[in-house]
């Protein structure tokens, strides 16, 4: 969404506000937002040495990731850049 919004692909239009003051997407935003999403899906990352589609390696990683909720007192091997030191 905020690549959309940096390079100026969203418009106006593209949102409505509801009666509740709410930001909502058009049907025309939400396609935008879908086809970024498809875009990063797509792109490719290096994993174990090879290059791989982002929709993989998440495919790959959801068994993991998810049996590691009940496991929060062990190490999970997980760490992100810049956040946790």
């Amino acid at each position: 969404m905020i690549t959309l919004i940096e390079t100026d692909r969203m418009e106006k239009g593209d949102f409505i506000w509801t009666e509740n003051y709410n930001l909502r997407l058009q049907p025309t935003g939400a396609r935008k937002v879908t086809e970024e999403v498809n875009r990063w899906f797509n792109r490719t990352m290096q994993y174990q040495g090879k290059e791989y589609a982002w929709h993989y390696i998440m495919l790959l990683k959801a068994p993991g990731t998810g049996a590691l909720s009940g496991r929060q007192e062990e190490e999970t091997g997980f760490r992100v850049s810049g956040v946790c030191g």
